[in-house]
């Protein structure tokens, strides 16, 4: 289930149509800036308010062991460890997709008049 997880961004760029990438691509990138403000917010609130995101995140599904710990212990304890997810379930899937997307975001950003 990892190994999916962290190659589906992957995939995702190298088997995209390269024609309509040219067309489409550039409209979702654009479009796609405030629900991406959200997840990087929700990232933020978890990593210096609540590691739960006030009961946002699913715990009994697949979650971060860190983000776990944190819910269950005093969270200034567990603060130092914790690694931000977002809802995303996973720090490196965080971390990629928002790198990804900033990356995609000012590269077509320039393009558009």
């Amino acid at each position: 289930m990892g190994m999916i997880i962290y190659t589906l961004p992957l995939l995702y760029w190298l088997l995209y149509d390269e024609r309509k990438m040219l067309l489409y691509f550039p409209q979702l990138i654009l479009g796609l800036k405030y629900p991406v403000l959200l997840i990087a917010i929700l990232g933020v609130i978890q990593f210096y308010v609540s590691p739960g995101i006030f009961g946002f995140i699913n715990l009994s599904g697949p979650v971060d062991p860190y983000v776990l710990k944190a819910t269950s212990d005093v969270f200034p304890n567990w603060m130092i460890y914790l690694r931000a997810t977002s809802i995303l379930s996973s720090p490196q899937v965080f971390g990629l997709f928002m790198v990804l997307y900033a990356v995609s975001f000012f590269l077509y950003s320039k393009k558009t008049p």
